[in-house]
């Protein structure tokens, strides 16, 4: 079943009027597949301060088969972004221990290459290497003098 325009319109208009935006395996199929009208909309967007996304979808995955770029865009088109948080997904191994699961950094580097303005990036929990390489990649791809890796909270 097609939705129209003005469905889309609206639904874009509620899931903006929050101040929080949740992305994750429901919200980012939708926002791409109505890309153009959510960007469009969120440039002029001053509501939504904080993005949230579970870290389990930062794997290279059949399942996450994303343009994670265009999620990028997405959160670089937010006007009043002030916070991104990565949250944990906590999965149990074979030792019936609870461990958690390591995002691919690089996809975190396509994120936030394009976020133009300054926010807090707020990993939990932060044990990995990768990261770093992640940011290196990030600052040389970005142009903006308002990024450096000072201005993330770990």
């Amino acid at each position: 079943m097609d939705i129209s325009r003005e469905d889309i319109d609206i639904r874009c208009d509620q899931i903006l009027d929050d101040d929080i935006l949740k992305l994750d395996e429901e919200s980012i199929p939708w926002i791409l597949k109505n890309f153009d009208c959510f960007v469009s909309k969120s440039r002029g967007n001053e509501s939504v301060e904080i993005v949230t996304l579970n870290q389990d979808l930062l794997h290279d995955d059949d399942r996450y088969n994303w343009d994670w770029g265009k999620v990028g865009q997405v959160i670089g088109s937010l006007q009043a972004l002030d916070e991104l948080h990565i949250t944990p997904e906590f999965t149990i191994d074979d030792n019936e221990d609870e461990v958690v699961l390591i995002p691919d950094w690089g996809i975190l580097a396509r994120i936030l290459s394009h976020v133009r303005q300054r926010m807090t990036l707020d990993i939990t929990p932060l044990r990995n290497p990768g990261f770093s390489v992640a940011c290196r990649r990030v600052s040389v791809v970005r142009s903006s003098d308002s990024w450096t890796p000072s201005d993330y909270v770990f």
